[in-house]
């Protein structure tokens, strides 16, 4: 999934990550991101940030 690949290292918001990945609304990339990843684009972040800082 292309908003997966970098979306744990950008402060883009939700909504600008699903415009850009060519969705229609936030709401869609979110079910899309837990469809695939079985966690929520938030919950992705906060782990991929904690691992970069050493604490995950």
């Amino acid at each position: 999934m292309r908003a997966g690949q970098g979306g744990g290292g950008t402060d883009l918001p939700v909504e600008t990550i699903a415009r850009r990945v060519g969705l229609s609304s936030a709401v869609n990339l979110r079910r899309r991101f837990h469809e695939a990843l079985r966690t929520t684009p938030a919950a992705y972040r906060r782990a991929f940030r904690a691992k970069r800082s050493g604490t995950g």
